[in-house]
């Protein structure tokens, strides 16, 4: 590789992918948003490929209490939409990727699937299985984070238990909340409340994942270190409280520039490392604004 991580950061760079409903799904869960940091640039995304869906990731490999240790070599792929599971072609055209980017994990929405056609669902997890990757079944809305709508959380993750002792001969890698409140307008009337919210929600979905055998990972974006939370009697940073209340984080580290990204997830993956937690490093390589969102760093597995 063309740089070296600092040295405080346990992890390997590793090359993935990302698609965000590129293989054409249809359940209602929108594709990861761009992070507001800056304001937009005026010059359109001229120089961007939208064929090229690659990603890059960071992990680390022990945890406090493993149930199924995230490997060395992550190559990981967001899937929106459980038409990859439903269609054939689809389903196809997916695994290709698979087998010529090299994947090993996929952080599948596949709700619709889940919940009316579960065995195909199990078909998908044994062909995921026979071409060695393994899968993350991925919820999320961002009003989950109100406290009258944590219910829902808990009903996709009693979901998810459900369907894992139905068919016990697949493996399901973990349940992968995307669960953005900084969408909802109560992020700028009422962060303190709402972001405490959300991490109670973690640690109670978290919880209850673990006592049925399952891992509970969470999204974050990258600017969570910049967000104070009293939570539980003291202040802190926001991304600790996450990394705390679960198993595994991924983080939408969505930058241009390979010293930005580094930079910018070091105080993300220094924290990880001293809980012993892995964390995935993501960029953004779909074509969207503002431009300094997109990736094109890494658009080939070598």
């Amino acid at each position: 590789m063309p740089y070296q991580l600092p040295r405080f950061a346990l992890f390997s760079l590793i090359i993935g992918l990302s698609a965000c409903n590129s293989t054409g799904g249809s359940d209602p869960i929108p594709p990861l948003e761009p992070i507001p940091l800056a304001s937009e640039p005026e010059a359109p995304c001229s120089d961007c490929d939208n064929d090229n869906k690659d990603t890059a990731g960071d992990t680390t490999d022990e945890r406090e209490t493993p149930v199924q240790p995230t490997p060395d070599n992550t190559r990981a792929l967001w899937v929106w939409g459980s038409q990859v599971v439903v269609n054939s072609d689809r389903q196809n055209t997916l695994f290709g990727l698979i087998e010529d980017k090299s994947l090993n994990r996929l952080y599948l929405e596949a709700s619709e699937a889940l919940r009316f056609d579960p065995q195909a669902l199990a078909g998908f997890f044994q062909r995921a299985e026979r071409a060695g990757v393994a899968v993350e079944l991925l919820f999320g809305q961002p009003d989950w984070a109100l406290a009258e709508n944590h219910h829902h959380v808990m009903t996709w993750v009693d979901r998810t238990v459900d369907f894992a002792q139905r068919y016990p001969d697949i493996s399901i890698a973990a349940i992968h909340l995307d669960v953005e409140p900084y969408l909802l307008p109560e992020w700028d009337s009422e962060r303190q409340s709402l972001a405490s919210s959300f991490v109670h929600m973690l640690s109670s979905a978290r919880n209850r994942a673990n006592q049925n055998g399952l891992e509970l990972w969470a999204d974050i974006p990258v600017w969570y270190d910049e967000h104070g939370i009293f939570y539980d009697g003291r202040a802190r940073p926001l991304h600790e409280l996450v990394i705390d209340a679960t198993d595994g984080v991924g983080l939408m580290d969505y930058r241009d520039q390979t010293q930005r990204i580094i930079n910018d997830a070091s105080n993300e993956l220094s924290y990880a490392s001293q809980q012993n937690r892995p964390m995935i490093v993501g960029v953004e390589t779909l074509c969207i604004e503002p431009q300094w969102i997109t990736c094109l760093l890494y658009t080939s597995p070598s």
